[in-house]
């Protein structure tokens, strides 16, 4: 009876480990970038967009405010644009699945030192930064920025980054 119930749970423990093996192995497999992408990236939306100028909408603003991306990313002007046009316009490559454009932009805003400095935008410019280094495979660029926004309490995206979205990286760098 006692040698029983020790095949029994040696049985019982083999089926458990070869379950829990099977799903690691399922979840590992099928992990991609763009998964891991999709999954934390939603549409940009303008009213999340702050800055100090408020009433005077750029034809930046305005093109993106109509989903227009291409002619976002299309408009010149004969000034430099300001963090929160650089924001849109990476927001606009992001949608248009240009990723080095994109990251070009949004660094631009993370390293503005301009009169229109502003830490959320920055922090808008970090989090999509990082997905952006996730679905362009620059796994290592997108966990130190992940764990930046997470050690921070106060980052505006601290929550949206998990635990589970870091290690999802982590093993993607593994592939």
């Amino acid at each position: 009876s006692f040698r029983k119930n020790i095949r029994y749970s040696v049985a019982v423990a083999a089926s458990l480990l070869l379950l829990i093996g099977a799903y690691v192995t399922y979840n590992f497999s099928t992990l991609s970038p763009d998964k891991v992408f999709a999954a934390n990236y939603r549409t940009y939306e303008m009213g999340t967009v702050r800055s100090g100028t408020a009433g005077t909408a750029s034809a930046i603003e305005e093109s993106f405010a109509q989903k227009e991306y291409a002619k976002v990313v299309s408009i010149a002007f004969d000034r430099p644009f300001t963090p929160k046009e650089n924001l849109l316009r990476g927001m606009a490559f992001i949608e248009l699945g240009n990723n080095v454009n994109a990251i070009n932009e949004l660094k631009l805003v993370i390293n503005d030192n301009g009169p229109e400095k502003s830490n959320l935008l920055k922090q808008e410019a970090e989090y999509y930064l990082a997905l952006t280094h996730i679905r362009d495979k620059e796994y290592g660029f997108a966990v130190a920025l992940l764990k930046k926004i997470k050690h921070d309490p106060a980052h505006l995206y601290n929550e949206k980054v998990t635990r589970k979205l870091i290690r999802q990286v982590k093993m993607l760098s593994w592939k």
